[in-house]
């Protein structure tokens, strides 16, 4: 069974591991610090850079071809270029969370 974690949850669970308030200027403060880790993650994947963090997993960019086809004719009309960010996680942090 899978649940949802949105990003007020992230912000609520750091908060409360540091011992600080989820209000006024350390909500502000947890939040900065999200927005500044995940922008750096997605500028490196930008340069083309492999974004590890150990004991967690690592992210990267891929491109992937994929061929139009016309379904009734067979007919291939093109290729299209895919972008992605794949995430693979750390093989000991799957291990502990089973």
């Amino acid at each position: 069974m899978s649940t949802r974690l949105n990003r007020t949850d992230i912000e609520r669970n750091i908060s409360k591991r540091l011992g600080l308030k989820l209000n006024g200027d350390d909500a502000e403060l947890v939040g900065d610090c999200l927005d500044a880790m995940i922008n750096h993650i997605l500028v490196e994947i930008a340069k083309g850079r492999e974004v590890q963090i150990r004991g967690f997993g690592r992210f990267r960019h891929i491109e992937r071809e994929r061929t139009t086809i016309n379904p009734a004719t067979k007919e291939r009309l093109g290729v299209k270029t895919e972008h992605s960010v794949l995430f693979s996680a750390y093989k000991g942090m799957v291990r502990v969370h089973e």
